[in-house]
């Protein structure tokens, strides 16, 4: 019978457990141009880790990662505490010059396991954050919150079974939306959570209420917060149909 047993859980920076290892940066903006970006990393554990580091679109495999972006180094060991640089360099593969492109770094941390407990029956949690680089064409200026909110649609459509609210993004940028709420004279509710808030480029989104009673009026006031390229968040509010 096996006594090591090794636990390997994907885990998000939202769980319960937090990640050991922490970016200089919840997220990256490559613009056309650069070839490569530096990012810092502490390693807040009191014990070694053993880190792991890639890019993909997405799907927390490093077998899949044929992206533009290649880490380096790509694997190293951090002592608790230790800081290290890592560097994202730009391969050069061709991206769309019309629209934001969007990519995942993943920062894979193993504890270090000590020669005394290989002896030993233990668990070894292995924990993936994921933290997203924009690739950003020329013909982009930088994201203007205040602009992009007013090229954004919003309406509520009933699709025979369940009340929704549709955004439409208009713009060639990623659009970060988060604590959607929508309310009227009679009635109120929230969207219900969406692991990815994101809406990309010339495409749009549809999330569920709540509230299935909502009450449609004439007039709906919509609240609701935008995230930029640096994480900085700005609330908003508009009426709707």
């Amino acid at each position: 019978m096996l006594k090591k047993l090794v636990i390997f859980s994907f885990l998000s920076v939202s769980s319960i457990l937090h990640a050991g290892i922490l970016a200089g940066s919840t997220r990256i903006i490559f613009d056309e141009g650069l070839t490569q970006k530096s990012l810092m990393l502490v390693n807040t554990n009191d014990y070694p880790v053993f880190a792991h580091v890639w890019t993909d679109e997405g799907e927390g495999n490093p077998e899949f990662n044929e992206t533009p972006f290649v880490v380096v180094p790509a694997a190293f060991k951090l002592k608790p505490e230790e800081i290290k640089g890592i560097n994202i360099v730009y391969n050069q593969m061709e991206l769309p010059k019309d629209r934001e492109s969007v990519f995942w770094l993943n920062l894979y941390e193993i504890p270090a396991v000590s020669k005394a407990s290989l002896n030993n029956d233990y668990l070894n949690l292995a924990m993936n954050t994921q933290m997203k680089v924009f690739y950003r064409p020329k013909a982009l200026n930088g994201m203007d919150l205040n602009k992009i909110q007013k090229l954004l649609k919003f309406n509520l459509e009933h699709d025979g079974k369940l009340l929704k609210l549709k955004a439409e993004n208009s713009t060639p940028y990623y659009v970060s939306i988060i604590n959607i709420d929508i309310s009227n004279s009679v009635s109120s509710s929230l969207a219900k959570h969406d692991t990815e808030n994101m809406i990309s480029p010339f495409s749009d989104k549809v999330y569920t209420l709540e509230n299935q009673k909502f009450i449609k009026e004439t007039k709906n006031t919509l609240k609701y917060v935008l995230i930029d390229g640096d994480g900085q968040k700005m609330s908003f509010s508009q009426e709707i149909n």
